[in-house]
């Protein structure tokens, strides 16, 4: 088999989990290439590589640890293109592949648990760490819309909704914008809904504390529109994984705070919100290798 002497085309290498990394079949519109000890191979699905594995597709060797600098590197067995995390450094390369491996990307495990914490790709082209922006491209997500905590005999409500996130250093915004388009009916009046961030982030509460019922740890701002009036208010971090949404119906901050939760019991009110949290997951990631 001769040698490839044309161009790679490698996507980022994705975190699917805190226990997973994926690498896509296609990039830029264009198949996955990848050159790996002279040749080139192009996976005809993805790649999914689980920290619990030890070989191809896994660890190295010995047992994925906290708070732990790994490399992740791409390889072949039997043929075939696969992925394997180290913590040997890319001079050496992964135990077992020594002699052909491309290195990809690393990452930081969590200070208290073995989960990755986020993946830092590489140009691989230029064989430099891609700092990666400051600010990065927005997302879609679905949102997880869950409540009225405070009267958790809610009826039942028929929504839309449109959400978008992005990283900005080790902060996640948030835009969102929530039509709700049916009567909630009057037992859910008092009470209020949270709004959850992307599957797999949590609020670092060592920069961002998180209280339910308070006012105190407002992390972004709520327009509302009930069809007649408008309305202004706040986002609040309400644990480590939801927003709370709270509407002024004055202009007082000392209003009471059961009366300004949103009530979600009438129809054809919009909600747009936009609100910034600091992300455990991307806290002190890559300081120091």
């Amino acid at each position: 088999m001769g040698r490839f002497f044309g161009y790679e085309n490698i996507p980022p290498v994705t975190k699917a989990s805190g226990t997973s990394l994926t690498l896509a079949t296609t990039y830029l519109g264009q198949p996955t290439i990848v050159k790996v000890g002279g040749q080139a191979y192009t996976p005809s699905s993805t790649v999914t590589l689980n920290t619990g594995t030890t070989g191809i597709n896994g660890i190295d060797t010995g047992t994925f640890t906290a708070n732990t600098l790994y490399y992740v590197y791409a390889v072949v067995s039997g043929g075939v293109l696969g992925l394997i995390i180290s913590t040997t450094a890319p001079s050496t390369g992964p135990t077992g592949f020594t002699s052909a491996y491309k290195y990809l990307a690393k990452f930081r495990t969590l200070v208290g648990s073995a989960a990755i914490a986020d993946v830092n790709s590489i140009w691989v082209g230029a064989s430099q760490d891609q700092s990666g922006a400051a600010i990065g491209e927005w997302q879609t997500f679905t949102m997880s819309i869950t409540g009225a905590i405070s009267n958790p005999t809610k009826a039942t409500t028929t929504v839309t909704d449109s959400a978008r996130w992005r990283r900005v250093g080790s902060h996640m915004e948030i835009m969102y914008d929530y039509v709700h388009t049916s009567n909630a009916g009057a037992a859910a009046g008092n009470g209020f809904y949270l709004f959850g961030l992307p599957s797999g982030y949590t609020i670092d509460t060592t920069k961002q504390p998180v209280s339910a019922g308070s006012f105190a740890y407002e992390v972004g701002n709520l327009y509302a529109y009930d069809g007649s009036s408008e309305f202004t208010g706040i986002v609040q971090a309400f644990n480590t994984t939801n927003l709370n949404l709270y509407v002024y119906t004055t202009i007082s901050v000392t209003q009471n705070v059961s009366q300004a939760r949103i009530p979600l019991n009438s129809s054809a009110v919009r909600y747009s919100f936009r609100a910034s949290v600091p992300i455990a997951e991307w806290a002190g990631v890559f300081t120091a290798d």
